[in-house]
């Protein structure tokens, strides 16, 4: 199905719990108001991630986006690429939407990505859980792609234990190549991923040369359905 997602940071001068209610309280209703006034153009899907913690990358924010820690990243599905891009030259977007994006977000920090979501597995717990891990991980140019992300799998699989889901997000546009996100039970199993991420994945794949330490970031966040919309690939 296809996504974008956009992850930032608040705007200069806002405390962490202002930014998170003008969000969900102020901006998300702008949002699912979009379907009112323009439906062929509004998010068939709409999701908040409020990041509480996570680890980001080495080197310069102003080179590296993965080295700026993030304070929310949200998923945002449309039919296509073209829908997706239009919705934002819409004479609602510009009226409503645009304006209020400055009274919660840094501009100067957000970063865009167009992705393919797959779900790679699923589980009867996974309807109630929502903690989520991301990590985002760019390929470096000296690493072909299909080693990459053989291995990836390979070391994901070995980390699951205590995930209900996770989906694969093969990203089209922005700064990384994928995006991968796991559902836990609470906040206690995302830390104990985290670690695991840590433990067998990024510290291995460092130590093998599939990336340096500026190539990935992870995410704890809260998730917010506040527009279930639709799961399936046709966008039905």
């Amino acid at each position: 199905m296809f996504k974008t997602m956009i992850t930032g940071r608040r705007r200069p001068a806002q405390t962490l719990v202002a930014h998170r209610r003008h969000m969900k309280d102020v901006h998300a209703p702008l949002v699912l108001d979009y379907r009112n006034h323009d439906p062929e153009y509004a998010p068939l899907r709409y999701v908040q991630n409020h990041v509480f913690d996570g680890c980001f990358a080495a080197g310069a924010p102003a080179q590296n986006p993965l080295a700026l820690h993030r304070d929310f990243l949200t998923e945002i599905y449309f039919r296509d690429g073209q829908t997706a891009k239009e919705s934002r030259q819409r004479p609602y977007y510009f009226a409503q939407l645009q304006d209020d994006e400055d009274n919660m977000v840094d501009q100067t920090s957000v970063v865009g990505l167009t992705a393919i979501e797959e779900q790679i597995f699923t589980s009867e717990q996974a309807a109630d859980c929502r903690t989520k891990i991301f990590i985002l991980m760019r390929q470096p140019e000296s690493v072909a792609a299909e080693h990459f992300h053989a291995v990836l799998e390979e070391q994901i699989n070995s980390v699951m234990a205590g995930a209900t889901q996770h989906m694969r997000n093969r990203v089209m546009t922005g700064p990384v190549n994928r995006v991968d996100a796991f559902w836990v039970a609470d906040d206690a199993q995302a830390y104990a991923l985290v670690e695991a991420i840590q433990q067998h994945i990024l510290i291995p794949m460092t130590n093998d040369h599939l990336i340096t330490q500026n190539d990935a970031m992870v995410l704890l966040a809260h998730e917010y359905v506040l527009y279930p919309g639709v799961t399936n690939e046709t966008g039905e």
